[in-house]
């Protein structure tokens, strides 16, 4: 059927204009509107959320170091507990008891009424002169894969009192016990002596007694009887003991002098003061120390726990000196340190695939830049691993090679890259070098690193001067 009454359903006749109509619901002809999502700069910017997101991994293998460093701090501190700990040694001094009457008034039914009141207190006197001679003899004690150093000791004391250094330092009101006086030498851990010891006070020997006697200091102690016999005192003794981590010495003479050698390669010396003269070689260190009685912050003669405390003095090293027994940087701490670089580590790689894949013609998905990413990830936790059990350097480089090759393996296979792909090898090959560089160069590492990053921005703007950020992935 022709005309109006056509039936529709067979179409318009061949030579009818009507055919040759656009469809007014059609989507308009020509090319198709670039969408943001599939541009390279949508994928630059998904780039920037992968390595943020590679952070946490990175957290996680930085909280396994801590906890692994702990680990090994704990085992250092139970071997310090049976060996012996950390040495400080105080002494000698002077020690003159006397009774202290004071005058109390106190309230009671029948009114106000004063009383005599007697307390014991300690006056303590130190030397006019004190000289240690002190050698260490260091040895590695380990436990599982943990290991501490640990050394012994033998320090010589000497030097002198003055004759009556009480002269003008009683009073009326205090009543020294001469008969009780006696000579404390107080160190950290007693239970690190090897062997028992005498002191020789003024031409006798007597026997060193366990426990300081002041203020129930750890120690040593000998009664001395009535100091004020005999004139000026002359004093030495024979010290042998054990210890681990450090080995300090309280100044408590006029002057103060201390010599100290031992064959521990490593010395860290601190404390209040640093030695006036040191040598330190492979095979070991000497170290002197001459501190005068106007750099110390304690009396030459003082009422114990009063306006002074023997006790306290040296304590937490704020008036003492001498040295750690210091480790070259643990593994943990250079791991550590590697961390604190992980997230531009991670993004100088990601960059690196992402230069070299936008010039090809086959993109690269999210799921390889985070595989890559996590393979960045591992090589810290294979650093970590591979460190407790043999130096860093080689840690390093075992860590490096395995990371480096299977990155390179999988730009081959997975990203299909090609030549490219010795590219990738080479560039992650001068990263890997460049970030050892930075951790073997701690004075420098903030220089260092400082201008890789700017040099990193400034070549990846380079290499991207000419990308269309716009253009879909693929596309020229």
């Amino acid at each position: 059927m022709s005309g109006p009454f056509r039936d529709p359903a067979s179409g318009p006749p061949a030579d009818d204009p009507s055919s040759e109509r656009p469809d007014p619901w059609a989507a308009p002809a020509g090319p198709a509107k670039p969408s943001f999502w599939r541009s390279r700069a949508a994928r630059f910017l998904m780039l920037g959320l992968i390595t943020l997101l590679l952070g946490a991994p990175l957290l996680m293998v930085g909280m396994i170091g801590s906890e692994r460093e702990y680990l090994h701090r704990q085992t250092a501190r139970e071997i310090g507990a049976v060996w012996g700990g950390q040495q400080t040694l105080i002494g000698p001094a002077l020690v003159v008891p006397f009774d202290q009457r004071e005058e109390r008034s106190l309230n009671s039914g029948e009114g106000r009424r004063t009383e005599i009141v007697t307390t014991r207190r300690a006056a303590v006197f130190l030397p006019r002169e004190l000289s240690v001679t002190a050698e260490t003899e260091a040895e590695i004690r380990r436990r599982g894969i943990y290991e501490t150093p640990v050394y012994a000791a033998q320090a010589a004391l000497s030097g002198e009192f003055d004759a009556a250094p009480w002269e003008g330092f009683f009073d009326d009101r205090q009543t020294p016990l001469w008969d009780r006086a006696f000579v404390s030498i107080q160190i950290s851990d007693p239970r690190a002596f090897r062997e028992n010891m005498s002191l020789n006070w003024g031409g006798r020997s007597l026997k060193l007694l366990p426990g300081a006697s002041l203020n129930g200091a750890s120690g040593l102690h000998a009664p001395v009887g009535d100091p004020r016999e005999g004139g000026a005192k002359r004093f030495s003794a024979d010290l042998a003991f054990n210890g681990s981590d450090s080995l300090f010495f309280a100044p408590l003479g006029e002057t103060s002098r201390v010599t100290l050698k031992g064959d521990w390669p490593h010395p860290g010396f601190g404390g209040a003061f640093l030695p006036v003269e040191r040598e330190v070689s492979p095979t070991g260190f000497s170290a002197s120390w001459s501190v005068p009685y106007v750099a110390r912050s304690l009396p030459q003669s003082f009422v114990e726990g009063e306006a002074a405390s023997l006790s306290a003095y040296g304590a937490d090293h704020i008036s003492a000196f001498g040295l750690n027994f210091a480790q070259p940087a643990s593994p943990y701490q250079q791991v550590e340190r590697a961390l604190k670089y992980g997230l531009l580590f991670v993004a100088m790689t990601l960059v690196t695939v992402f230069l070299i894949e936008t010039q090809g013609k086959r993109p690269a998905h999210a799921v390889h830049y985070l595989l890559i990413g996590l393979a960045q990830c591992v090589f810290f936790l294979l650093l970590l691993a591979f460190s407790e059990h043999m130096g860093f350097s080689a840690a390093y480089g075992i860590a490096a090679a395995a990371t480096i090759a299977l990155i390179t393996l999988y730009v081959f296979t997975g990203l299909k890259l090609g030549r490219a792909g010795w590219t990738v090898f080479g560039l992650l090959t001068v990263i890997y070098a460049f970030l050892y560089l930075l951790l073997r160069n701690q004075d420098y590492a903030l220089l260092i690193g400082a201008a890789a990053a700017f040099a990193a921005l400034a070549g990846t703007m380079w290499a991207t001067r000419d990308v269309d950020w716009r253009a879909a992935a693929g596309e020229e």
